[in-house]
């Protein structure tokens, strides 16, 4: 059996993205199969000791002394820190518990940056999107301040990968491409998801309305903006649709413009809710209640939404682009257009809600190939076998990690007046005072996130409060209601006129019978 390190980034308790979910059921499906599996995990939003019985180890991150202090998120000097906190937590196990077979880490934020520097272990390294391409793809990517320091980094830590593991065949060929590597092993092994479908919802609107869901991150690359120009063709159709577009909102910039847009719309606007991001309850509600997933993405090394909505039967509508092509078939699980098309996709999504067979054969291809192909145990086993024949070729050997450091600082960032050396040994050992520094910044944020969750708490209970003083108020008014009536007089009175009213009756009966 193999001992195991999986690192990956925001693994919360509530929700996470794709990535992370996707991480956990492997190291789930792992574990299962008998092997000893660690998630590695920062510290925000960190769920516990456990994952499904795999342990998660929280990694601090002391900021070295310097410039690096106020690293912002996402850069590459934030990124190095975090690669360097999982290298410090990897080399811990492998030299006090038990000699480590494999690290597996994602492209994304170079995770496995200085993990790749020590040869006592191998690092694979699980080729995604990576930011060159989303730095073509969306030019927000391209502005960004720090985009050429983070793209060496991308790019000096992938020249040292010797293992890969692509998520499609296009997206390691096109990760080699890219930075013309020459890896030692590769494997294509695609992503694996525990089954959370549970029993299917009845297809159609229970409102009368059809629902499309759209899950990731709203920005350029995942064709958000083609979705919400084929929605605004759909609704002044007059078509009964109603989109819920669930994800965290990276490009602002496509909500407001709609926003503008349907301000003079009220009925594009009704039709389109922006959910935000949810937590992994309310996701899997929205699969089971939604009659189709639109993945419009212009890229996309495999989708992990793609996988989800196949568990759960649901008809897809996507684009051809990137490795789609080798997680779906056309006509099989899903429709398929050109990225960038909103009238191609108008027309797609037109063709399925206008027919309830062709969504329930869809939906039904979807799931056997879920079921056939990316069920968590079956990509566990694909997997178990490359990460096996890599660590069983792989050559230990005691490595200088230090300087292996600090050539990288040199390579991937401008460091101006820094001494990398120096700057690598804090990155590799910190000192004291970097530990109490951290502690300090985590105390504040655990108070901040207490005053925060007490101001919260208070506020519903505030809520609670002026509901319970309204009907109090209002049973007081009633009583006084009453209390007026009566001292008015009114049941004295009703007590007088009752016999007379009586009387009169009988009289009048008499006199109808003597008529008669």
């Amino acid at each position: 059996m193999l001992n195991l390190c999986l690192a990956c980034r925001e693994i919360g308790p509530d929700g996470h993205g794709g990535l992370p979910r996707a991480t956990c059921d492997l190291a789930q499906a792992l574990a299962a199969q008998g092997h000893s599996v660690r998630l590695l995990t920062d510290a925000a939003g960190a769920p516990g000791d456990f994952v499904g019985g795999v342990p998660v180890e929280v990694l601090p991150v002391p900021p070295p002394s310097g410039p690096w202090t106020g690293a912002e998120p996402e850069s590459a000097p934030h990124n190095l820190m975090h690669a360097a906190a999982v290298y410090r937590e990897v080399r811990r196990i492998h030299e006090h518990e038990q000699p480590v077979d494999a690290v597996l880490a994602p492209l994304w934020r170079s995770e496995g940056a200085v993990c790749l520097l020590d040869d006592r272990f191998p690092t694979i390294v699980t080729c995604m999107t990576s930011l060159r391409t989303l730095s073509e793809i969306d030019g927000a990517y391209g502005r960004l301040p720090d985009i050429g320091e983070r793209l060496r980094l991308e790019g000096v830590a992938l020249a040292r990968s010797r293992y890969l593991h692509g998520l499609t065949e296009a997206a390691l060929r096109k990760t080699i491409d890219d930075y013309g590597l020459n890896p030692r092993s590769s494997a294509v092994i695609g992503r694996g998801l525990r089954d959370r479908g549970g029993p299917p919802v009845t297809d159609g609107a229970r409102d009368g309305r059809a629902r499309v869901l759209f899950v990731g991150r709203l920005e350029r690359r995942k064709g958000v903006d083609t979705l919400l120009a084929a929605a605004r063709e759909l609704v002044e159709e007059g078509v009964a649709v109603d989109f819920t577009l669930a994800g965290l909102s990276a490009d602002p910039s496509i909500r407001a413009s709609f926003e503008r847009e349907a301000a003079s719309r009220p009925g594009l606007s009704a039709a389109v809710h922006f959910a935000g991001p949810v937590s992994d309850a309310e996701l899997d509600r929205l699969y089971a209640e939604c009659d189709i997933v639109c993945v419009p993405s212009r890229y996309e090394s495999h989708g992990v939404v793609l996988i989800e909505a196949m568990m759960f039967a649901k008809p897809i509508v996507t684009c051809e682009a990137g490795g789609v092509g080798e997680v779906v078939t056309p006509n099989g699980e899903a429709l398929v257009v050109a990225p960038d098309d909103p009238r191609a996709l108008a027309g797609s999504l037109r063709r399925l809600l206008a027919s309830a067979e062709l969504r329930a054969q869809l939906g039904a291809g979807a799931r056997e190939t879920f079921e056939r192909r990316f069920e968590a145990a079956a990509v566990a086993a694909q997997m178990t076998s490359f990460l096996g024949r890599v660590s069983a070729g792989h050559e230990r050997a005691a490595s200088d990690v230090a300087g292996g450091l600090e050539t990288l600082l040199t390579e991937a960032l401008d460091l101006g007046e820094v001494d990398a050396g120096a700057l690598a040994g804090e990155l590799l050992d910190p000192p004291a005072s970097a530990w109490r520094a951290w502690a300090r910044a985590r105390e504040r944020e655990a108070a901040a996130s207490s005053t925060t969750s007490m101001s919260v708490e208070n506020a519903r209970l505030r809520q609670a409060v002026a509901a319970q003083e309204a009907t109090l108020a209002f049973l007081h008014e009633r009583h006084e209601t009453l209390r007026r009536v009566e001292e008015g007089g009114w049941w004295r009175l009703r007590g007088r006129l009752l016999p007379l009213l009586r009387l009169a009756t009988r009289v009048r009966a008499r006199v109808r019978r003597h008529d008669t």
